[in-house]
């Protein structure tokens, strides 16, 4: 397994009713999603494998593409945005 899809398994254990897909890059070094809805609201999360960055972004614009190397930052992120809710 790959780090977004690490994150994705640990999203899905601290959070089973966000529907969560998976949006795998075409290509080895192409980036990844991760799409998750949760009581209408939409967060993304791209996974840059060639840079090994995340970015976490809602419809809200509260974290507007703010990016980190860290998988456990970026959870920290989509955690904060989902209690929000």
């Amino acid at each position: 397994m790959n780090e977004i899809e690490l994150l994705k398994e640990k999203i899905s254990l601290a959070f089973p009713s966000v529907k969560i897909i998976l949006e795998k890059g075409e290509y080895t070094d192409s980036n990844w999603f991760l799409d998750l809805v949760y009581k209408q609201y939409h967060i993304v999360v791209e996974w840059i494998p060639e840079n090994k960055i995340f970015r976490v972004e809602d419809e809200g614009n509260r974290l507007p593409g703010k990016r980190t190397r860290n998988s456990e930052d970026a959870f920290q992120q989509v955690s904060t945005l989902l209690d929000s809710l």
